[in-house]
């Protein structure tokens, strides 16, 4: 009889045992699957970070890019104002030529006008000297007839008086 209770409690043992053994099995394969689903965690972890930092860069380089075309499109403006302001100075400095020639163009046609008016002038100068000069003519030679007449008269006085 006791036998048989020893028998059945080192059974009991050997079942409590395998239970344990089988326990500790699980509890095993359970933290290794809670390993690995860790490390799974971090590695998604870690791809989302890498692909965050790829959208990151992305962005950057578009941003990047967008500086740049917009600092070309400062840059081509700049220039065309510069061209239009080139353009603005050399239309100025046609219309600057434009009038000095025109101020020339009167000075010379002003210039022509005065030596007209001083040549106008001498004509009228010279015409007053040649009416004078003939005004002086005709009295000299009306003295110069009176002289002869009154010549002729004193002649005439003379030889009546031989012929009486």
């Amino acid at each position: 009889k006791k036998e048989k209770e020893r028998e059945k409690q080192r059974k009991k043992e050997k079942e409590r045992e395998k239970q344990s053994k089988k326990e500790k099995e699980r509890e095993k394969q359970s933290k290794k699957e809670r390993e690995r689903e860790k490390q799974s965690k971090k590695e998604r972890e870690r791809e989302k970070q890498r692909k965050k930092e790829k959208e990151r860069e992305k962005q950057s380089k578009k941003e990047k890019e967008r500086e740049k075309q917009s600092k070309k499109e400062r840059e081509r403006e700049k220039q065309r104002k510069k061209e239009r302001e080139r353009e603005k100075q050399r239309k100025k400095e046609k219309e600057r030529e434009k009038q000095s020639k025109k101020e020339r163009e009167r000075e010379k046609q002003s210039k022509k006008e005065r030596e007209r008016e001083k040549q106008r002038k001498k004509e009228k100068e010279r015409e007053k000297q040649s009416k004078k000069e003939k005004e002086r003519e005709k009295q000299s030679k009306e003295r110069e007839g009176e002289k002869q007449s009154k010549k002729e008269r004193e002649r005439e006085k003379q030889r009546k008086k031989t012929l009486f």
